[in-house]
C-alpha cells in the first residue's frame, strides 16, 4: 500500500525532492590449491644420468623466451637416462559469494503554508515510491592439472633412442589442462516493487506513465512521417501532446467524469452539453496559455463538424456541431482540432502556412489540427476509462442521440450566430469538415440539379430534420456515376468515410421501401447491400452461379431436403445451420466457404511509407474485400477472363467521365478543381471487388484508389490466389 508520512515544521522552504535509502550485506569464501611450475630450461639442455629421471608436473626443454614473454622450444634437448617416469600435478579452486540488498526510493513534496490562512503551516508529504530487493548466491569450483612436459629433442632411455609414449606432454605451449569448471547460481532475486501498484491511485499513475510514454513515441513518429512537422518541432510537439493529456485528465476529473457522460449524449440536454463545452474550453485555455472567448454548441449540417473564428490574434471563438459528434471522443477530437487552429492563430505554435503557398499552408495546418484532434480523442477515452467510475467509452460507438437540438433556443441562437459570423467573415474561419462556404456551394449546385450535391445536403441534415422519403426518392433516381461523384466530392472535403457509411445506410433504408426498391435493381451496390441486410434469408441465385467461393457439399445426410427448400424458394439460395446453400450451374448442391481466403486477406500488409490518407484508403479497401468475402460474393476459384483491352475500356471511360464531372462541378472554383484533378491524376481506377475475386468488369464495380495502394494490394492478392493453388 502507499505509505505516506506527514511532518510539520514551523517555517522554511525545503529543496529536497526525493531521497534513496538502502542496506546491503555480502560475504564470500574461497579456497585454492595450486602448483608452481618447476622447470629446467636453457638454449641447449644436456642431461646424462644412469639412474631414473622422474618428471612431476615440471618442464624440461631447450629454448628461449621471445619478446612477448613466451617460451619458444628450439628442439636442442638431449636427454640420456637409465629410465624415465612422469606424472601430472593437480590444482583446485573453490569460491562462494553471497549478497543481499534492499533499496527504497522516497519522494518528498513540500507544500508551503498559505499566507492567507494564519492557521496553516508548511507541510511535507513523504511517499515511498518503490523498493528494490536483490539477492545473489554464486559458487564456482575449478580443477586443472599441470602437465609433466618434455620439450622437443633427443631422448635416450637405457642406451636406446626412443619415442616417448602419448601420455607425456611434448608441447611447451600447453602446460595446463582443465579437468572441469562448474559455476552454480542459486536463489538469485532482482525484484523492484512499485508501491503504486498497491493502491488505485497508484495504479492510475502507472497507467498514465505508460500512456505518456506511448505519446512520446507517437510524437517522434509524427515528426518523422508527417508533412506538417519539421525536425525543429520535435520538443514542442512532445510537450503539446503531453499537455493534451493534462487537459483530458482534468476534464475527466471534473465531477468524476460527469461532463464526459454529458458529451456521450445518451440523455443529456443541449444546455448540459453547452455547460460541459464551456468548461472544456476553459481547461484548454488554461493549459495551453491561450484565450478562448466562447465555445458554443451548434446544430447544423453534420458534415460541418466544427469551426474556429480567428477574429484577431489574441482571441478566438469555437463552434462545435453536436449533429456531427457521435460521442464524447468525437467532441474531444473536434475540440482538439479547433483549439489547435486557435493556438496557431494566437502564435503559441508554429503556423504551417508561413512561407508557403496558401493552399499548401491550409492543407498542412489541417493535417496538424487533425493530428492533435486524434490525440484528444484518445486522451478522452483513456482518461474516462482510467480516472472515472463511468462505464468505459469506445470512440467507435455512436451514443449521442442529439436530443432536443431542434427545440433548443440556446442551440438556435448559437447556430444563427455561427452562420452570421461565418458568412460575414469567411476568411477568418477554420473548419473541421465542410466549411459554410462549401456548404453554400453545395446548395447552389443542388438548385441547379446536381444530384450528388443534393444528396450530401440531405444526408447531412440534423437527424430530427432529415426527410427520409426525399432521400429515398433521390437515391432511386441516381445511377452509379452520381454515387461515385458524391464520394469524390466527400473525398475532397475529407469526409469520405462518413459519407460512404451514410450512403450505404440510406440505400438499405431505401431498399426496404417497396415504392423505390424496384427502381434500384439496376444499381449493383444497392442490390448487394439489400441482399446482405435481409437477415440472410437469401442471396440472389445469379450471384451464386456467378462464382461465390463455393464447394460441393459432401457427406450431408439431408441433401434432398435442402434441395427441396431451394426449389420452394424459387431456386434462390437459403441459409440453414449457419451456412448458405445454393445450386451451381450443374444443379449440384454447394455451400459458401470463404474462411481461408478471409484469413489471408486480413493479413494483407500496408506499406510503412503510406501517409494517413493512403492508409485510410487501404483499410477501406481491405474492409470492402472482407465484407464481400464474408457475404459470399468473392470467389477465388473462377478465372475472370477479362482482357487488358476490355479492362482499359471501362477504366479509361470512367476516368474521362470523372474528369468532366470535376471540371463541371468546380467550374467556379479553380483551386478546388485543380486539387480534385491532381488527386485523380495520383489515383488508379480500381475494381472495388477485384476481377480475380469474381468482381465484374463494369462501371458499377470501379472507383478511384491511390495508385500505390491499388498496386500493392493487387500484387498481394495475386500471391494469395497462387498460394491457394489458383492460377
Amino acid at each position: 500500500m502507499d505509505n505516506p508520512a506527514t511532518t510539520e515544521n514551523e517555517s522554511g522552504d525545503s529543496n529536497i525532492n526525493g531521497a534513496n535509502g538502502g542496506a546491503n550485506t555480502a560475504n564470500g569464501t574461497s579456497r585454492s590449491k595450486e602448483t608452481l611450475l618447476t622447470s629446467i630450461t636453457g638454449s641447449t639442455v644436456n642431461i646424462n644420468t644412469t639412474g631414473n629421471t622422474d618428471i612431476k608436473g615440471a618442464l624440461v626443454a631447450a629454448g628461449e623466451v621471445n619478446e612477448e614473454g613466451n617460451f619458444v622450444d628450439n628442439g636442442q634437448l638431449d636427454l640420456k637416462t637409465g629410465s624415465l617416469t612422469h606424472s601430472d600435478l593437480s590444482n583446485t579452486s573453490y569460491s562462494s559469494q553471497t549478497s543481499a540488498s534492499l533499496n527504497t526510493n522516497v519522494s518528498i513534496n513540500n507544500q508551503p503554508a498559505n499566507p492567507q490562512d494564519p492557521t496553516s503551516k508548511d507541510q511535507t508529504d513523504l511517499n515511498i515510491n518503490s523498493s528494490q530487493i536483490t539477492a545473489h548466491n554464486t559458487q564456482t569450483t575449478t580443477k586443472t592439472k599441470t602437465l609433466a612436459t618434455l620439450g622437443e629433442g633427443t631422448v635416450t632411455v637405457g642406451g636406446t633412442e626412443v619415442q616417448t609414449d602419448s601420455t607425456l606432454n611434448r608441447n611447451v605451449d600447453n602446460l595446463d589442462k582443465e579437468i572441469y569448471s562448474v559455476e552454480q547460481t542459486q536463489g538469485n532475486v532482482d525484484l523492484t516493487i512499485d508501491h503504486r501498484l498497491l493502491s488505485e491511485d497508484g495504479r492510475n499513475d502507472i497507467a498514465e506513465d505508460a500512456e505518456r510514454t506511448v505519446r512520446l513515441g507517437e510524437a517522434i513518429v509524427d515528426v518523422a512521417t508527417k508533412e506538417s512537422f519539421e525536425a525543429g518541432d520535435t520538443l514542442d510537439h512532445i510537450d503539446e501532446v503531453q499537455k493534451d493529456l493534462d487537459v483530458q485528465k482534468a476534464f475527466a476529473l471534473e465531477g468524476d467524469g460527469a461532463f464526459i457522460e454529458v458529451l456521450e449524449g445518451k440523455d443529456s440536454t443541449p444546455e448540459q452539453k453547452q455547460e460541459a463545452i464551456t468548461r472544456y474550453a476553459e481547461i484548454y485555455a488554461e493549459t495551453y496559455g491561450i484565450s478562448i472567448e466562447e465555445a458554443n454548441v451548434i446544430a447544423t449540417n453534420k458534415y460541418i463538424k466544427g469551426a474556429t473564428h480567428n477574429e484577431n490574434q489574441t482571441n478566438n471563438n469555437i463552434y462545435i456541431n453536436d449533429e456531427a459528434q457521435r460521442n464524447a471522443t468525437d467532441y474531444a477530437n473536434t475540440m482538439g482540432h479547433e483549439v489547435t487552429h486557435a493556438r496557431v492563430n494566437q502564435g503559441t505554435t508554429r503556423n504551417r502556412a508561413d512561407g508557403v503557398d496558401a493552399a499548401i499552408g491550409k492543407r498542412l495546418n489541417e493535417e496538424y489540427a487533425n493530428t492533435m484532434g486524434g490525440y484528444s480523442a484518445d486522451g478522452m477515452e483513456f482518461s474516462n476509462n482510467t480516472y472515472t467510475r463511468n462505464a468505459p467509452i469506445d470512440k467507435h460507438t455512436s451514443t449521442n442521440t442529439h436530443k432536443g437540438n431542434a427545440d433548443s433556443e440556446a442551440i438556435k441562437s448559437n447556430t444563427d450566430g455561427f452562420v452570421n459570423v461565418a458568412t460575414n467573415n469567411p476568411n477568418q474561419m477554420d473548419y473541421a469538415g465542410v466549411s459554410l462556404e462549401q456548404y453554400n456551394q453545395l446548395k447552389d449546385a443542388a438548385k441547379n440539379g446536381d444530384k450528388s450535391s443534393e444528396l450530401l445536403l440531405l444526408l447531412g441534415e440534423p437527424k430530427e430534420q432529415q426527410d427520409t422519403q426525399k432521400i429515398n426518392t433521390l437515391l432511386a433516381s441516381m445511377d452509379q456515376e452520381d454515387i461515385e461523384t458524391t464520394k469524390e466530392i466527400a473525398k475532397d472535403y475529407d469526409i469520405q468515410a462518413e459519407v460512404e457509411n451514410d450512403i450505404n445506410n440510406a440505400i438499405v433504408t431505401t431498399a426496404k421501401d417497396p415504392e423505390t426498391y424496384k427502381e434500384l435493381s439496376g444499381y449493383n451496390d444497392a442490390v448487394s447491400t439489400v441482399n446482405a441486410i435481409l437477415d440472410g434469408d437469401y442471396i440472389e441465385a445469379g450471384l451464386l452461379a456467378a462464382g461465390i467461393l463455393l464447394k460441393p457439399v459432401k457427406g450431408l445426410k439431408n441433401v434432398d431436403e435442402i434441395l427441396d427448400l431451394i426449389e420452394k424458394n424459387g431456386g434462390k439460395a437459403i441459409t440453414k445451420d449457419g451456412k448458405i446453400f445454393g445450386k451451381n450451374k450443374n444443379g449440384e448442391l454447394v455451400e459458401a466457404d470463404a474462411k481461408d481466403l478471409e484469413d489471408r486477406v486480413k493479413n494483407i500488409k500496408n506499406k510503412d511509407e503510406w501517409d494517413d490518407k493512403q492508409l485510410s484508403q487501404a483499410e477501406r479497401k481491405k474492409a470492402k474485400l472482407l465484407k464481400e468475402i464474408q457475404e459470399g460474393k468473392a470467389s477465388p476459384n473462377s478465372k475472370h477472363g477479362v482482357t487488358d483491352l476490355e479492362r482499359s475500356k471501362i477504366t479509361n471511360k470512367y476516368r474521362k467521365d470523372l474528369k468532366k464531372k470535376i471540371e463541371s462541378l468546380y467550374k467556379d472554383n479553380p483551386t478546388a478543381k485543380q486539387n480534385a484533378l491532381d488527386k485523380l491524376e495520383r489515383s488508379d481506377i480500381d475494381h472495388k471487388l477485384d476481377l480475380q475475386l469474381s468482381g465484374s468488369n463494369t462501371r458499377a464495380n470501379v472507383n478511384t484508389l491511390d495508385s500505390s495502394v491499388n498496386r500493392s494490394y493487387g500484387k498481394q492478392l495475386d500471391n494469395i490466389l497462387k498460394d491457394l493453388g489458383i492460377e
